[in-house]
Formats: C-alpha cells, sequence, structure tokens
C-alpha cells in the first residue's frame, strides 16, 4: 500500500522472471525450456491470485507488471506466442478485483482487456526500426475510489514526440555519372535531423565500387 496525497494505492509489483535465475535451483536443473515455461507460467498466476486475495476493495488497486500476456502483438506484428517466452494468460490477470492493469516488456502500444483495463502503453522511446511507425506515448490513469469497483477506472493515451527513426530507399540509376552525389540528393529529399536513419540502397554493379559509403554516412 503507496500513500498519495489523494488517498492510498494498492499496488501488485510483477517484475520480470529470468529463467536463468529459476534454473539455477537445484530442483529445476535439467527441466526443459518448454517446462520451465509452464512452471513460471503456473507460479505467477497462483501468487497473483494469492495478492488479489488480500487486496481491500475500498483502496484502488493497481497491478504493475513486466510480463508477456497471450494475445499482445510486437510492433513487428509478430505474435508473442512464436517465442519462448513464459506466458500468462489475460483471464489469470484481468481480476475484477483489480482496477487497472499496467504491463511492460512489449514496447507497442495495445489494449488487450476493457474491463478491467489491461494496457500495454508501450515505450516512450524507439529502440529499433520495426517500431518506425509505432505511435508512442503513457498512459494518464485515474481511479475514483468513491464510485463502484468495476467501474471507478478512466485512461488514456497520451501520445510524445519521440525520436524518429525514418527508412530512406534510394535507387541509381545505371546511367548515373555520380552514384554517391545521386544517393546524397535522395537523403536530402528527407527530413532527418535528430533522427536515427537507415540507408538502403540499390545499385547496377558495375557502379558499386564507385559508392563513397563514407561521404554517405
Amino acid at each position: 500500500v503507496i500513500p498519495t496525497k489523494s488517498g492510498p494505492l494498492q499496488i501488485i509489483a510483477l517484475p520480470w522472471i529470468r529463467r536463468g535465475g529459476v534454473l539455477q535451483q537445484e530442483e529445476h536443473q535439467g527441466v526443459t525450456i518448454d517446462d520451465l515455461a509452464k512452471y513460471i507460467e503456473q507460479e505467477l498466476t497462483d501468487r497473483i491470485q494469492t495478492e488479489v486475495s488480500k487486496l481491500n476493495a475500498t483502496i484502488p488497486s493497481v497491478l504493475a507488471a513486466h510480463v508477456t500476456v497471450a494475445g499482445a502483438i510486437t510492433s513487428s506484428e509478430q505474435s508473442m506466442m512464436l517465442g519462448r517466452d513464459y506466458i500468462l494468460q489475460r483471464s489469470n490477470i484481468a481480476s475484477p478485483s483489480i482496477d487497472y492493469i499496467g504491463l511492460g516488456h512489449i514496447h507497442r502500444h495495445q489494449i488487450l482487456n476493457e474491463h478491467p483495463p489491461v494496457v500495454y502503453p508501450g515505450s516512450l522511446e524507439r529502440v529499433d526500426f520495426s517500431e518506425e511507425n509505432d505511435t508512442k506515448g503513457f498512459c494518464m490513469v485515474n481511479i475514483d475510489p468513491e464510485l463502484p469497483q468495476g467501474s471507478r477506472t478512466e485512461w488514456a493515451f497520451i501520445p510524445v514526440t519521440s525520436r524518429r527513426f525514418v527508412s530512406i530507399t534510394s535507387t541509381v540509376s545505371s546511367d548515373s555519372l555520380d552514384p554517391t552525389e545521386q544517393v546524397l540528393e535522395q537523403i536530402a529529399n528527407e527530413h532527418i535531423s535528430d533522427s536515427v536513419v537507415r540507408v538502403n540502397i540499390t545499385i547496377p554493379e558495375p557502379l558499386a565500387p564507385s559508392l563513397n559509403e563514407l561521404k554517405i554516412r
């Protein structure tokens, strides 16, 4: 329970569980990755349910969890089910006794459940080009303890101006007299100030030796 200027707030805090740390325990040595994932999933589900049972329904409550939840999508449009990370089921964390479930680990903003809200706010900054077109931001959450549980949470996604990632596609023509200059002209047509930039260059093989990569960089 955290005291705030607006009253107490209950927080169930779940950090990312590293598999290596679990494997160091004697009873888990030699188990398969799949069996280990199933163990972690069940252990965390049980522990969350134990903590939920201790909540005071009159005090606003939040689950802050650094986890992968089934159904979440990465910025590259891949389902997290494709990986080998342990995955918690949405139904096991979306308890009606919790006013807001704020998630970390996946950088793409997404809503997995409405009532109660199960939300990945996403990262504030882009970390690679798979996030080039993502809108970045944070979530502002208001919980009114005077309202009945299940209807006392309002939240909104607030976009921020984050560092841009820019992909530039440059094609050098076969009759180009100066391939480097042609690429530089194409780069100059883009707004790249304060951005992370990658340039994909297509060039006829005979002209490749005349391309000055250092000048382009």
